[in-house]
């Protein structure tokens, strides 16, 4: 029995993908409320996945990519 492929760990193309899939954590920002614009965390329910995820806000670099929250 040959051995099984070792798989490539999964890298999101851009910051607002969730690091778990292939989806977007939030496909519309819009349909956020609006007193998580005045905060430098966010926690959302990843509409692909559903696992809750947060990114935090620094002057310096913006808005991080989003990663898993535990909850």
């Amino acid at each position: 029995m040959t051995p099984a492929p070792n798989r490539v760990p999964y890298v999101p193309a851009h910051s607002g993908m969730c690091p778990i899939g292939p989806h977007l954590v939030c496909a519309d920002y819009n349909a956020m409320p609006q007193q998580m614009w005045a905060t430098d965390r966010q926690d959302w329910q990843c509409e692909g996945c559903g696992k809750w995820m947060t990114r935090t806000f620094t002057a310096g670099t913006g808005w991080s990519a989003w990663r898993p929250t535990h909850r």
